[in-house]
């Protein structure tokens, strides 16, 4: 897993250490360098950070267009910052309510 966010990396490692999740993640890339988030996003999968098949989690439409621009499957949660209808104009492949939902695609995945 990687962490691909709009704000500066710093606050990103931040947050993740004072939650003690930063160990779960292989990157965090953050946006202070000015490009796009779907221009980042086509970064980091040429850089071989993002594979193909990834599925993006995100709570904006930024999120969902740069993640569909760029040929991956974009799940949108609820509990964010983005609203369901523009998680859904934004073209979501899949919404989930609560943080536990999520399992179900780690469940998809591990069928594969």
């Amino acid at each position: 897993m990687g962490v691909f966010t709009s704000k500066r990396v710093d606050f990103a490692e931040r947050i993740l250490s004072m939650f003690s999740l930063r160990t779960h993640f292989l990157f965090v890339s953050g946006g202070e360098d000015g490009a796009s988030k779907t221009e980042h996003l086509a970064d980091l999968i040429e850089q071989g950070l993002v594979p193909w098949h990834a599925v993006m989690i995100g709570n904006r439409a930024v999120d969902v267009v740069a993640v569909r621009a760029n040929g991956l499957v974009a799940a949108g949660v609820l509990w964010g910052h983005g609203s369901e209808a523009e998680l859904r104009n934004a073209g979501a492949h899949q919404l989930f309510a609560e943080p536990h939902a999520l399992l179900q695609l780690v469940e998809t995945e591990s069928s594969h």
